[in-house]
């Protein structure tokens, strides 16, 4: 039999390091009358270098696909021959059937160095310059990619670091000056090796030396050394203990000098392999102090080389070390299979025991399967042998072959062979890969899209190292025969697999340059990568800071704006201080300019501040010394970013207590802050229980001195504690005034003088009683359509402790896994206690879209008493406890979900949306929008379309709307209304109807597009009030405000009081309907009026059975002044009140839920013969509210309400609008108006604040009004308590003329 080769490709990945074409090869497609044995091929003609077999694809005898890995040496060419033999049919050898190459460095291209741009200093010991050279890995696509390392060498004191910024041979090169030294040298030379070549660069050098040497230390008669301090301060070792915080125990020194400019500090310990510098956190009329730390994690020994440097460098070494031990951890762990026919199931459990209680850290797979990694957070049972944890694996009953369990932290490691009881099948797995795509859709994303045929389920496919595509990623078909499509971040070039995995065990992997099917389709060599979309310092067009000179104290927060010649809006830019602090921006749709809010949040001194700015993924950085626009940014009336100091700890009343509940037991600690202590929090933790107590304290527990240098007494709560056991103190944070967070653990502080205060003994004289809680009772959702909108799973149940109680802070969890290592974790609540023998939680959850493989199964983790009994259930637990144990998947794929999209403005344009099921090319997919303009939805035709990105050129209408919904309809299934809040623009002549006033603005003002803007003294939505100065509102107990008006022009007495108060938070669906509501209480009040120049309440509540934190914040203003928000000025008048809202990460129930806080203003006047009217300035009758006016005869409650707040770091628009729940008849003498501020989907944060820059209408004369029977009066404008709210509320009182 002759067998014929049709085609081949050959790939080489060339690796200067071996010097080899390595982990090379060949596709071979052959024809043959059977199917051959791939083993019986030999590969000649490679130098003798080995070659190996690594797969084949043989779905016919005519089109057979074979893949060979090879080895060659550099530069070498080679002819390729291949032999088969076979002792059945004839033997055969084709015969220099190829030419291989196997390009090196030198065979490719001469190795030089290009464009070299201006040298420029970032300080006076780093410079910073752009450096090209002729390589170009971009130009390598087309057959023989090979990888490359540039390295840079400096002889001492210097040393160089190259990145990869631009076009893949355009690199970022700085250059470090470091201790020590004696002489620097006028000219610097860096040496380039690449494989074997190497050129060199020369030039001048920049590091500006002009000042003499400081002798500290040594010299008394030129003293400038004040003192140096070291954290401890004498040689100790510290030993690991039950709270595990070894890693953070590392030595740090403070270094104080007298004031110099001229000259920096460095230190070295013996584990750092270069130096690092004192950072300088705070100047006083004495001295300059600087501090450094050195994190190392193993038991060995630090201490420090402290280093002056100026013109010449002087090494001082300190003598005090630092050593640690770590704890003995003695483990063991077993496996145990269970299989289930009926489900088609089989069951892995792991079990450890070790003799310390901790997180344990479990690795679990086969062989031929990644890892799943798993934290194991509670022990499921107790003794005096230790503490016993287990975890349970799933896997299809069809899986045969060895599966590996192991612990990083315990040490452990197991393995069994797990065999399948389905004998009957043929165990031989056959893929058929029809076909691969990689599209683009943005500058970070790309569409990753395979079809694959299998035989048996597939578990999941890799796309590289890190991305995984599971059933949730299927838009058509099953796992048998389907189409997955996912969206990846894109990355720089490189080459990748792709690999699959069934449920069998086995794996099919190919990889870039290999062909996989009979149609001899290629694998691409790189994932999407556009070069245009990196930053480049020689496109910028515009850059900009708000406050160039930024004034810390008048302006906590700053903005920049920068733009380049080719700027691509769906970047992320970002700014990063200090190569550590990073802040994220946008592109703004209306200013066209890249966007970015940062504050003072981060460590920040007086003086020039150093920065870069770059892209958020792909990888492009621009120090700000090679920026030649308007980079400079200087910082002025920074009070230092000293951190606090834990000088002192005490346990009270002792270390060793006999557990009282009327015995109170504690800390007191002692605090040093030069820039004044605001708050501080710790964990306290045990050796037997699995929950920390979290514990917080601020000047309320301050015992003696200031806030300055003090002592606070922290106590703990001793209810429930039920057995004997060691307290300690772990994740100690202090906060000083200027939100300073310390980088280093405080703890290391005290522990030369007061180490053995750590630790806490809680000696319990009743019977211990052993008896683990069980549960009673359990039900949930048995079944969910995973790939639906609603994908909600809600779980009860009922625990019996017995005798010994429960506590609680305790919260039992429950974890769902499924059979592809997926896993989803859900806190319960408490809902009610059945006496102390019995508690009932719940949890409700929306499950990640697609989530699980066959079947979800459910595990209980967490539960125990009040004596620290545990217990957990596996759902093999939970099975033979005759409980439910998992929820049914199904699995109709109908739906759309829009789950995300693009930034749009009102001036129309493009625009991406993103989310599940929008359809494939054969589905009827239509697309259709809603400017809410009155004429509903329209049809807009899509220019991209796959299962889960549509995108939109230039298809978006201009509008005055403040939103538009979008709606997308496959095979005229709907899917949910998505509302996307518009960025807005100008587009129109100013209405008529934006500015009240007869003639406009009562000539008293200009119209602007925001409304009237007035002229001093004129306040008013028409220009036509006066401010009064109304007293300081008092700290209520909730965060309202109070204020009574005695209105100086009415000779009746009518005394007037308003009232403004976040009543509740709503979760709300795309449709307004209310899914949760939450009302607030339990509110922690904290007055900051002594640390500002205005009275201010911070106010702090969680959103009940939540995790979610409310931050309300009150401020008074007596002058007039201007804020900051979301990169606009707003200008707030005298005699106001602020209100700011921030609200932490929320869990959603679905991505396309929002977010409503409600608000409630109202006034009231005594007089019964009044006259009170309402007045709502709106683009939509009651939606979209600007502002109101409620007014009490001459007397008005005046409101404005901002239309955009800062998500996730984002400006994006919100919707206020006024809601009927007012609980009060309105009449002559009460007015109340309640206002929804919706905010849509978040992550992390929602912040909103004030702004006054937004088109209004104003409902035409007509104001509402109510008169008593007796009343004479007029409405006219008055007195104006006026309110600027959408998270933050202005009052102030205005008087008419």
């Amino acid at each position: 039999m002759k067998y014929t080769i049709f085609a081949f490709i050959f790939i080489s990945f060339y690796l200067e390091e071996t010097n080899l074409c390595d982990k090379s090869g060949v596709s071979v497609l052959l024809s043959a009358n059977y199917i051959v044995r791939p083993d019986n091929f030999e590969i000649y003609g490679v130098g003798g270098v080995n070659f190996s077999f690594v797969n084949s694809y043989q779905d016919s005898v005519t089109n057979q696909v074979l893949f060979f890995q090879l080895s060659a040496f550099a530069n070498s060419i080679s002819y390729l021959s291949l032999k088969y033999t076979n002792s059945t049919y004839e033997n055969q050898t084709f015969t220099d059937f190829y030419q291989i190459q196997c390009e090196g460095i030198a065979a490719s291209l001469e190795f030089k160095i290009g464009n070299v741009s201006t040298l420029s200093m970032i300080d006076p010991y780093t410079m910073a310059f752009y450096i090209q050279f002729n390589i170009d890995l971009n130009s390598q696509t087309g057959s023989l990619p090979y990888s490359y390392n540039i390295k840079p060498y400096m002889d001492s004191p210097y040393r160089c670091e190259l990145t990869l910024v631009k076009s893949n041979n355009v690199f970022l090169a700085k250059v470090y000056l470091e201790p020590s030294y004696t002489i620097l040298e006028p000219r610097l030379t860096i040496n380039f090796t690449l494989s074997s070549y190497n050129r060199t660069f020369s030039f001048a050098s920049p590091f500006p030396w002009d000042s003499n040497t400081l002798n500290l230390f040594k010299d008394s008669s030129a003293v400038r050394y004040v003192s140096y301090f070291t954290y401890p301060n004498i040689t100790l070792s510290y030993s690991e203990d039950f709270t595990f915080q070894m890693q953070t125990m590392n030595k740090f020194s403070l270094l104080a000098i007298e004031n110099v400019n001229l000259t920096r500090f460095f230190y070295k310990s013996p584990e750092a392999s270069f130096y690092q510098q004192y950072r300088f956190v705070h100047r006083d009329s004495e001295a300059s102090y600087y501090i450094g730390g050195y994190q190392y994690e193993t038991s060995n020994m630090s201490n420090f080389e402290s280093v002056e440097c100026s013109k010449y460098s002087l090494v001082v070494y300190d003598t005090v070390y630092l050593s640690k031990f770590p704890l003995s951890i003695v483990s063991t762990s077993t496996l145990k299979q269970f299989t289930n026919d009926s489900l088609g199931v089989t069951f892995v459990r792991s079990e450890f025991v070790t003799n310390y209680l901790q997180q344990v850290k479990v690795d679990t797979g086969t062989v031929s399967r990644s890892f799943l990694k798993t934290i194991i957070s509670y022990p499921f049972a107790r003794n005096s042998s230790g503490f016993f944890y287990k975890f349970e694996d799933s896997m299809s009953s069809n899986f045969s072959g060895k599966y590996i369990s192991s612990s990083i932290n315990l040490k452990t490691d197991s393995n069994i062979s797990i065999v399948s009881n389905s004998k009957s099948l043929i165990k031989t797995s056959k893929y058929n890969i029809k076909k691969i795509e990689l599209i683009p859709v943005t500058s970070y994303y790309f569409i990753f899209r395979i079809s694959i045929e299998s035989n048996f389920d597939i578990r999941y496919i890799s796309f590289g190292e890190t991305d995984f595509l599971y059933s949730s990623d299927l838009i058509f078909g099953d796992s048998y025969n389907g189409i997955y499509e996912k969206l990846l971040k894109i990355s720089k070039p490189s080459s990748f697999s792709v690999r699959l995995l069934d449920e069998l065990g086995n794996s099919y992997s190919i990889q870039s340059g290999q062909a996989y099917n009979s149609d001899f389709l290629v694998l691409p060599y790189y994932r999407p990568f556009n070069l245009n979309a990196m930053f480049d310092k020689d496109n910028i067009t515009y850059f900009s800071f708000k406050n160039s000179l930024w004034d810390i104290k008048a302006n906590y927060s700053n903005t920049l704006y920068f733009n380049f010649s080719n700027s691509y809006p769906d970047l992320t830019p970002t700014i990063t201080f200090n190569d550590k602090y990073q802040f994220q921006g946008f592109y703004h749709p209306v200013l066209r300019l890249y966007t970015i809010q940062f504050d003072a949040s981060f460590p920040i001194m007086n003086g020039a501040l150093e920065y870069s700015i770059s892209d958020l993924i792909i990888g492009s950085i621009i120090p700000s010394s090679l920026i030649q626009l308007n980079s400079s940014l200087t910082v002025v009336n920074s009070d230092g970013i000293s951190p606090a100091l834990l000088f002192y700890l005490k346990a009270f009343p002792s270390t060793n207590e006999i557990y009282n509940q009327k015995v109170s037991v504690g800390w007191i600690l002692g605090v040093s802050d030069p820039l004044g202590f605001e708050s501080g929090s710790f964990d306290v933790v045990s050796d037997v229980d699995a929950n920390p107590y979290k514990v917080r304290f601020d000047k309320v527990n301050l015992e003696n001195g200031t806030l300055i240098h003090g002592t606070y007494r922290v106590s703990i709560p001793l209810y429930n504690i039920g057995i004997a056991k060691k307290l300690s103190i772990s994740n100690l944070i202090l906060v000083n005034q200027k939100k300073r967070v310390q980088d280093f653990n405080p703890l290391v502080g005290i522990l030369d003088k007061y180490s053995d205060q750590l630790k806490i003994s809680i000696n319990y004289t009743v019977e211990y009683i052993s008896n683990n809680p069980k549960i009673d009772s359990l039900t949930f959702t048995d079944s969910v359509e995973i790939y639906g909108p609603n994908r909600a799973v809600d779980f009860t149940m009922i625990v019996n402790y017995g005798s010994n109680s429960y506590r609680d802070f305790d919260r039992p969890i429950f974890v769902l896994t499924s059979e592809n290592g997926q896993s989803f974790n859900m806190t319960t609540s408490l809902a009610r206690g059945g006496g102390s023998s019995q508690g009932t939680y719940t949890a409700t959850a929306q499950l990640p879209y697609g989530f699980g493989w066959r079947r979800i199964y459910v595990s209980v983790y967490g539960i125990v008493d009040a004596k620290s009994n545990y217990n957990a259930y596996l759902p093999t637990d939970l099975r033979d406890a005759g409980l439910p144990f998992f929820i049914v998947r199904k699995t109709k794929m109908t739906v759309p979900i829009i789950e995300s999209s693009s930034l749009l403005s009102s001036l129309g344009g493009s625009l991406t949306i993103y989310g599940k099921q929008f359809g494939i090319p054969k589905d009827d997919i239509r697309c259709f929008i809603n400017y809410n303009d009155g004429i509903g939805y329209q049809q807009i035709d899509a220019d991209f379309l796959s299962s889960v990105v549509l995108q939109f050129n230039n298809k978006i209408k201009q509008t005055n709307s403040s939103s538009v919904d979008i709606v997308v309809t496959r095979n005229k299934i709907e899917s949910n209304i998505f509302k996307i809040y518009l960025f807005k623009a100008q587009l129109d002549p100013i209405p008529s109807n934006i500015c009240p006033g007869s003639p406009q603005c009562s000539n008293h003002g200009v119209c602007r597009s925001s409304g009237c803007e007035c002229q001093k003294p004129w306040y008013g939505p028409s220009c036509s009030s006066q401010i009064i100065i109304i007293p300081t509102p008092p700290a209520q107990p909730d965060p309202s405000t109070n204020v009574t008006i005695f209105d100086p022009t009415n000779t009746n007495i009518n005394n007037i009081s308003s009232r403004i108060q976040v009543i509740e938070v709503r979760e709300i669906d795309s449709i307004m309907n209310i899914v949760n509501s939450y009302k607030l209480s339990n509110w922690n009040l904290n007055d900051l009026s002594n640390q500002t120049d205005h009275p201010k309440y911070l106010y702090q509540s969680l959103l009940e059975g939540t995790n979610t934190t409310v931050n309300i914040s009150i401020e008074f203003f007596n002058d007039s002044r201007s804020i900051d928000f979301g990169g606009q000025q707003i200008l707030i008048s005298p005699s106001s009140i602020k209100y700011s809202i921030n609200i932490s990460s929320f869990n959603f129930q679905l991505k396309t839920n929002m977010l409503q806080v409600v608000l409630e203003a109202t006034i009231q006047g005594s007089d019964s013969e009044s006259c009170s009217s309402k007045q709502i300035g709106s683009n939509n009758s009651t939606n979209d509210v600007k502002w109101i006016k409620m007014n009490i005869d001459k007397t008005s409650l005046y409101g404005r309400f901002i239309s955009y707040g800062i998500v996730d770091t984002r400006v994006v628009s919100i919707d206020n609008r006024v809601l009927d729940i007012g609980n009060q008849t309105e009449s002559s003498q009460y007015r109340s108006t309640t206002i929804g501020i919706t905010v849509p989907y978040f992550e992390n944060s929602a912040l909103l604040d004030p702004d006054f820059s937004y088109l209004i209408d104003v409902d035409g004369e007509d104001v509402d009004q109510l008169c008593s029977s007796k009343s004479d009066k007029k409405l006219s404008n008055g007195i104006i308590a006026a309110i600027v709210v959408a998270a933050v509320v202005f009052i102030t009182i205005v008087l008419a003329k």
